[in-house]
């Protein structure tokens, strides 16, 4: 099956990557990335999987029905940080944060894919209307059909104010409507910010967020974890306790096939910045395994905005984040080596058109 890049999305790139070995056209030229070890011998790296001109960066990917990993990214211009989820029905939709040429702020926006056809820029629901930033966008689907979705909102617009981050929910329909109000997961006036929500509803039905927090004047971030009750949301705790003074961003949260787990995010190493990861067995009660994932060193590349899914061809972890390589960013995919049937891993491979912007992934 053809992986696709859709042109048309005003700069969001979209992939559908499949992960089924099939015969490649003759029309295709064949350049595989290779695959190299990384810092931890259960991974391996494996790209570049794209290398755009300019800056490729803020990585979502999700599990399509259709056995595809769809993986959206930014490539410059206004519109930021898009988010993938797919509804029970198969509509694909892509929600982000977008500032119009005549709008002084960041608003959501999402577009729907049925088949080959993407719909127009449509706003996200909100009942209360904002002059203030809304950005950083997650969206999970849960059992019975609702969009969950979560962001950071700024009161940095307008100007002039001390900048305040904190986090905003509400529920959708499969529609695209409005069910539940946008209201507060964290304080307006907290002076810690709280941004770069990552969420997921896992197989327990309890929607879950990971979310970096700190103070900004002293760039110490730490990765934090709040869960829903049913009628509201626990409160925040730091899971990454192995440096109380880092700066922890960009986290992403997944779980495999066995019910665990897993938080990706990239640190500042005071040289460079690199991924890490960990895991929790018992839905997120305790936090375990830290392991550094990309190479941190005065000469190493930046790795940047982890995306984290379990594929369901291969069952592998896999993980596409940002690095820069001759002052170009590329998203890269990182691997499980070892799958959890047990099997060996595979190396990602994919064909891309000169030129043009298709090919697959193998």
């Amino acid at each position: 099956m053809l992986m696709r890049m859709l042109r048309d999305i005003a700069r969001i790139g979209f992939l559908l990557i499949t992960l089924l070995v099939v015969a490649m056209p003759s029309n295709l030229a064949h350049a595989s990335p290779g695959c190299s070890p990384s810092q931890s011998s259960s991974w391996q790296i494996c790209g570049p999987i794209q290398a755009i001109t300019g800056v490729n960066e803020q990585s979502t990917v999700i599990q399509a029905s259709d056995g595809t990993l769809d993986l959206a990214w930014t490539h410059i211009g206004r519109n930021l940080f898009p988010s993938l989820v797919q509804a029970v029905n198969g509509t694909v939709f892509l929600f982000w944060s977008y500032k119009a040429t005549t709008a002084k702020n960041y608003q959501l926006y999402y577009r729907t894919l049925r088949g080959s056809v993407w719909s127009a820029y449509t706003k996200v629901p909100l009942q209360s209307a904002t002059m203030l930033n809304d950005t950083q966008p997650s969206t999970a689907l849960a059992k019975d059909g609702t969009f969950w979705l979560a962001w950071t909102r700024d009161d940095s617009t307008p100007t002039g104010s001390t900048v305040h981050r904190w986090l905003m929910y509400e529920t959708l329909n499969s529609a695209g409507q409005l069910k539940t109000g946008e209201q507060t997961i964290t304080s307006s006036t907290d002076t810690n910010w709280n941004f770069q929500p990552s969420l997921l509803v896992p197989k327990d039905g309890v929607p879950r967020i990971v979310f970096s927090k700190g103070q900004s004047s002293l760039a110490n971030f730490q990765i934090n974890y709040v869960s829903w009750t049913g009628s509201t949301w626990s409160p925040a705790a730091a899971i990454v306790t192995s440096n109380s003074t880092a700066n922890d961003e960009n986290p992403s949260l997944t779980q495999d096939r066995n019910g665990t787990l897993w938080v990706f995010w990239s640190r500042n190493m005071n040289t460079n910045y690199a991924i890490r990861s960990e895991y929790s067995w018992d839905g997120g009660t305790t936090w375990r395994g830290e392991t550094l994932l990309t190479a941190a060193c005065s000469t190493c590349a930046d790795s940047l905005y982890p995306a984290a899914v379990q594929s369901s061809s291969d069952k592998n972890l896999w993980v596409f984040y940002s690095t820069k390589r001759d002052e170009r960013f590329r998203n890269l995919c990182r691997r499980f080596s070892q799958s959890l049937r047990g099997d060996q891993s595979k190396c990602c491979r994919i064909d891309l058109r000169d030129g043009s912007e298709l090919g697959r992934l193998c």
